[in-house]
């Protein structure tokens, strides 16, 4: 019984390991929040200020995104103006969910 609980752990352990969410994960999510918050604001600007933004929205965050492994999960970090780090998403099991207000950033 506890032999079988010991193995349980493990795989679970090594499928953390094995499915964590690479730094590319984490950026590629952060676009797709930003440009779905963009989308959900009352801009008009039609389809050319769409292309515009999300070249520029994705240069933005190749620049200020990066992640941190810790082995069995990582986070999402954005790096401020003054090189200060914030965490800003966390990622595990091929999944990345970032944690920000949306109603504070559109503010």
């Amino acid at each position: 019984m506890k032999k079988n609980i010991i193995i349980s752990v493990l795989i679970f352990l090594a499928l953390a390991i094995i499915t964590n969410p690479g730094a590319e994960k984490h950026r590629t999510v952060c676009i797709d929040t930003f440009m779905e918050m963009s989308k959900d604001s009352d801009s008009e600007g039609g389809f050319l200020a769409d292309v515009g933004f999300a070249f520029i929205l994705e240069k933005y965050v190749r620049a200020r995104i990066t992640s941190n492994n810790y082995l069995f999960f990582s986070t999402t970090t954005f790096i401020e103006d003054d090189g200060s780090k914030k965490t800003i998403g966390i990622g595990a099991f091929g999944l990345v969910k970032i944690l920000i207000d949306k109603d504070k950033l559109k503010n």
